[in-house]
């Protein structure tokens, strides 16, 4: 079979080529990907249905760890954390966070179902709470993100998974 080879401003045929493997070999790697490339991906799910009273955060059991190849690469972090749920009495409806490791890097929910104050409380399904932040973590050794989610009330229900629907969350390595 003859290649096609585009030559200058045309197009020729080449008969005949040998392809080696010094021929192809660095051709594309990671050191050479252009900026924005998904370096690697990493998928976490979790259908567990959690409660909390309290105005103290609490894992919510969504996570998933990522390993970066370079230090100055960023994380995109995709998380959907559905099952949002809160009971009649919360009026102040359900707070959602994003850490990395034991560092918040996104609010992503400060009153999810709440009454904005105007004093009327019922049980509601949220559904989804979900943003992308795109995240400096710095390093190369393995790195955790999960979310957290509280009763800002300090004294009403509030739930994720609720069903045991399930939470996902995404980590890709962006080349920057």
């Amino acid at each position: 079979m003859a290649l096609t080879k585009v030559i200058g401003d045309g197009v020729g045929t080449l008969a005949s080529a040998t392809i080696t493997a010094a021929t192809i070999s660095n051709q594309l790697t990671r050191a050479n990907l252009p900026v924005g490339s998904v370096v690697q991906t990493v998928f976490g799910t979790h259908d567990t249905q959690v409660a909390n009273t309290t105005n103290t955060m609490a894992d919510t059991g969504l996570t998933a760890t990522i390993t970066p190849t370079s230090s100055s690469n960023k994380i995109l972090v995709t998380v959907m954390q559905n099952g949002v749920y809160k009971d009649g009495s919360a009026s102040a409806g359900c707070q959602i966070q994003l850490l990395r490791g034991s560092t918040v890097i996104s609010q992503l929910a400060k009153r999810a179902g709440g009454d904005n104050g105007t004093g009327t409380a019922a049980t509601m399904s949220i559904g989804t709470v979900g943003a992308s932040i795109l995240d400096t973590a710095n390093t190369t050794s393995a790195t955790t993100y999960k979310t957290q989610f509280s009763s800002p009330q300090n004294a009403s229900t509030v739930y994720v998974q609720i069903y045991t629907c399930d939470s996902t969350i995404i980590l890709q390595e962006i080349v920057v």
